[in-house]
């Protein structure tokens, strides 16, 4: 048979066992490894940069589609900047010819006004006598 305190021997090393499981420092020791395992997976799966940030980016030698996309552009630009300009020549080109325009109206108005006011004091002073000797005699008989 068996004996009981052989049993009892046999039962206490799996209940020191056990409690140790059990135990508030070793819980807290396990609960720490399996965040720190977690943390570890999921930084993993977190793709890496590059080591330094400033570092110029590799150059890509651009394709012949992208050349001659640029080179359109480019054409393009010019164009428009050409454009741009005879724009603005041509701006001022008008606004001088506007502005001699304006000058020989105000030119042209001052003469005006001029003529008017001769004529009226033409009008207005008395009319003269008739530069013909014969006619003023007819009158004077």
């Amino acid at each position: 048979m068996t004996d009981p305190l052989n049993s009892e021997s046999f039962s206490k090393p799996h209940a020191a066992k056990a409690s140790k499981l059990r135990s508030p420092g070793f819980l807290a020791v396990f609960s720490f490894a399996v965040i720190l395992v977690t943390m570890l997976s999921v930084f993993a799966t977190i793709p890496r940069k590059t080591a330094s940030a400033n570092a110029p980016a590799a150059i890509v030698q651009p394709t012949a589609t992208e050349l001659a996309i640029q080179q359109d552009l480019n054409a393009s630009k010019q164009k428009m900047a050409d454009q741009i300009r005879e724009l603005k020549e041509a701006l001022a080109t008008s606004q001088t010819e506007r502005k001699r325009l304006s000058d020989a109206v105000a030119a042209l108005g001052s003469k005006l006004e001029n003529l008017q006011q001769s004529f009226a004091r033409s009008q207005e002073a008395p009319p003269a006598q008739p530069a013909d000797p014969a006619k003023r005699n007819r009158g004077n008989r």
